[in-house]
């Protein structure tokens, strides 16, 4: 088989495994949904049984898919796509080592080691001070409403794996500038060719803050879901979704 064919045999093939697994994934979703509102204890038996056996035969397409896609790539294995390496990354920075490093390089990569040992105190200090709070059998009374016992747990985990996690984005940023500086140290000392200018400044800038621009934007978007997150919990909007998800949970595992 041709190169080309292979290709579009391969997406042919994933696309549709993609539709099957959507509509195998709803329909098990809306079936879940169905058996949850017939009242107390609806996950019978009987209840899932027939849930289960409305949604078979999409079952079974995916289950053939799966198996069909598998055999495909076997026989017919996709062209693996050429992995490029990171032009600022330390796999570069070390090559560039090898040619020989200066005082002001070795202080960089010293600002490095610091950083990475204070990411990790970050993380462990975190893990001890969530394990503090989850192992007191005092933050578990007797009587108390399961939902507000299951917040009050996430929202102290989320206050001190948020701190480990701000910590972390600040180090790697911070490793990563002080990667750029000193490989532009070692490009100077070892190579002496002067860095081609981009002709529009606009374009220049970019290229020069890409990394930081896409950073700021992600930890933007992360920093936004987080608060909506945390809102929703503390304005009650989530506890009824939370308590039905237990439900839900301590239902199959009864059931199981």
């Amino acid at each position: 088989m041709s190169l080309k064919n292979r290709k579009r045999l391969h997406l042919s093939c994933g696309i549709v495994l993609s539709v099957l697994l959507t509509v195998t994934g709803v329909l098990l979703i809306l079936s879940c949904v169905g058996i949850y509102r017939q009242g107390s204890s609806p996950f019978t038996r009987e209840s899932v049984g027939a849930a289960l056996s409305r949604i078979a035969v999409p079952g079974c397409l995916t289950l053939l898919g799966i198996v069909t896609t598998a055999v495909l790539r076997a026989l017919f294995p996709p062209e693996e796509a050429a992995l490029r390496a990171d032009p600022h990354g330390e796999m570069a920075l070390s090559r560039l080592k090898r040619k020989g490093t200066t005082p002001e390089a070795e202080a960089l990569a010293h600002r490095r080691r610091v950083l990475r040992i204070l990411n990790v105190m970050a993380s462990v200090i975190a893990t001890v001070g969530s394990l503090i709070y989850l192992l007191n059998a005092q933050n578990y009374p007797d009587g108390a409403a399961y939902n507000n016992v299951v917040i009050a747990c996430a929202l102290w985990t989320v206050l001190w794996f948020g701190f480990a996690f701000i910590v972390g984005l600040a180090a790697d940023y911070a490793c990563r500038v002080l990667i750029k500086q000193e490989m532009r140290l070692l490009r100077e000392t070892t190579e002496k060719a002067p860095a081609p200018v981009c002709a529009c400044p606009l374009r220049q800038w970019l290229k020069r803050h890409e990394r930081p621009v896409m950073l700021a934007v992600r930890c933007s978007l992360l920093v936004g879901a987080a608060v909506l997150i945390v809102f929703g919990i503390l304005h009650g909007g989530m506890a009824d979704v939370l308590g039905k998800a237990i439900n839900i949970c301590t239902e199959c595992i009864g059931l199981g």
